[in-house]
C-alpha cells in the first residue's frame, strides 16, 4: 500500500480515497478504517508529511520556483503550498529556504 502511495505521490487523482480502494480491491471505508490504526496517523496526514518530506528535498536542493513544486505536488497553487507545508513545519518555505541559506553562511 505505502509503495502504491509512494509511486503516485504526484498524481493526486490517483491518491484519492476511493482510487486507492479501488486498486486494492477494497471498499474506501474498510480502507480508511485500516490505515490510522496500521500507520498511527490519518491517511490525509501521511500523504501530507510524505508530500513535505520530498518539497523539503527540492527546497534544500535550490533552483525551483515554489509555482514549480506546487505544481508538480498538485497544489492548487503557492498559497495552498505554503498553508500545508506550514502546518506541517511550523513556517512557510520561504522562511525554510532562508534558514538553509543562514545555516550555509
Amino acid at each position: 500500500m505505502i509503495s502504491f502511495i509512494h509511486e503516485n505521490i504526484y498524481n493526486r487523482e490517483k491518491l484519492k480515497v476511493k482510487e486507492v480502494s479501488a486498486h486494492f480491491n477494497i471498499s474506501p471505508t474498510y480502507f480508511s478504517n485500516y490505515f490510522k490504526p496500521h500507520f498511527g496517523i490519518s491517511y490525509q496526514e501521511y500523504l501530507d508529511n510524505y508530500r513535505i518530506a520530498l518539497i523539503e528535498k527540492r527546497l534544500s536542493i535550490g533552483g525551483l520556483k515554489l509555482r514549480q513544486i506546487a505544481s508538480e505536488f498538485g497544489f492548487t497553487d503557492v498559497s495552498h503550498l505554503s498553508k500545508t507545508f506550514r502546518k506541517i513545519k511550523g513556517k512557510t518555505p520561504k522562511k525554510y529556504m532562508n534558514d538553509i541559506l543562514n545555516s550555509i553562511r
